[in-house]
């Protein structure tokens, strides 16, 4: 137990920094699609700066024009 209670706070930190990415960034997804964001060991340890750019590479990528 105490070595998955270390890493809670790790998860919850990158699951507020993602959060923060997409309601800043909300506007640029298109309406009527639902994302899942699958966070896995390499989003530990990346800044807020790095998540947003890898959302924002994501929303430049992804094949649907923005209206």
């Amino acid at each position: 137990p105490n070595k998955i209670a270390s890493n809670i706070p790790k998860r919850n930190h990158i699951k507020r920094l993602y959060r923060e990415s997409i309601r800043l960034n909300l506007d640029k997804f298109p309406k009527g699609h639902n994302f899942i964001f699958y966070c896995n060991g390499s989003s530990q340890g990346k800044t807020y700066e790095e998540i947003n750019a890898d959302i924002l590479k994501f929303l430049q990528n992804y094949p649907f024009t923005l209206s």
